[in-house]
C-alpha cells in the first residue's frame, strides 16, 4: 500500500513532469537530454514525529561527464546511473514560510488530505510560473554554460555549483579541443587547480582522435 507521502507525490509530480518527459524511479524524476545528461528532481522524506509529513523537494543538473570526472578523481563506479550526488549545480525548492512553521523554508510539510492538496497546488503555482521551463533549458549545455559565467545573482534559484573555469572545463570538454577550452585550462592552471587540470588532459588524450 502506497504511504501518505508516496500518494502525494504520484498526485503532484507524475502527471506534470511526465507531459514533460521525466521519467520516475522510486522518488526521483529523471529527464535525460540526447548526450545523456539529466535533470533530477527528488522528493526526500523527513522523519518527525506525528502525523505531519515533512519532505525536501531537490533539483539537479547531472550532466554524464561527471561519471568520467568522479571516476578519475573519486575512484567511483563509471558504469553507474546518475544520482543526485553527480550534481554540476543543485538547488531546492523552497517552502513558502508558514506563520506556525519552526523549520527553515525548505522543508514542505502537509497534514491530511484538505492540506496535502493546498500543498500540492503550491508546487505546481511554483514549477509552472516559467521556473520549470527555465531548469529544463539547462540540458542545453551552452544555457548551462552561461548560467555559470553570469553568476548566482542572475538565478531564478539558490544555485549551488561548479562556478569558474572548473565548471566550464566539465561543460566544454566533451565538445573536444577548442580555443575556448584551451583558456579555460590555460587558467586553471594558473589558479593551480591540479586535480581539474590533469583530469582534463587525461580525458582529452583518452578521446583523441
Amino acid at each position: 500500500m502506497a504511504s501518505e507521502l508516496d500518494t502525494f507525490i504520484n498526485k503532484t509530480f507524475t502527471d506534470m513532469l511526465g507531459r514533460r518527459g521525466f521519467k520516475k524511479s522510486g522518488r526521483t524524476y529523471r529527464l535525460t537530454s540526447p548526450t545523456g545528461d539529466q535533470i533530477q528532481f527528488n522528493i526526500r522524506p523527513e522523519a518527525r514525529q506525528g502525523p505531519m509529513q515533512y519532505f525536501v523537494l531537490t533539483v539537479a543538473v547531472t550532466p554524464i561527464i561527471m561519471l568520467d570526472y568522479y571516476h578519475h578523481t573519486l575512484g567511483l563506479a563509471l558504469n553507474r546511473q546518475l544520482g543526485l550526488s553527480d550534481w554540476f549545480v543543485t538547488s531546492h525548492i523552497a517552502s513558502p514560510q508558514k506563520r506556525h512553521s519552526t523549520y527553515v523554508p525548505m522543508y514542505w510539510s502537509f497534514e491530511g488530505e484538505v492540506e496535502s492538496v493546498e500543498v500540492s497546488n503550491l508546487i505546481r503555482e511554483r514549477l509552472c510560473a516559467g521556473l520549470l521551463d527555465n531548469i529544463t533549458s539547462l540540458l542545453d549545455r551552452r544555457a548551462l554554460l552561461s548560467l555559470i559565467r553570469e553568476g548566482p545573482d542572475t538565478w531564478l534559484l539558490p544555485w549551488i555549483g561548479y562556478e569558474g573555469v572548473k565548471g566550464e572545463i566539465l561543460i566544454l570538454i566533451q565538445g573536444g579541443p577548442s580555443l575556448e577550452l584551451n583558456k579555460a585550462i590555460r587558467q586553471a592552471e594558473a589558479e593551480g587547480d591540479e586535480k581539474i587540470v590533469d583530469w582534463a588532459k587525461s580525458y582529452l588524450d583518452r578521446h583523441s582522435d
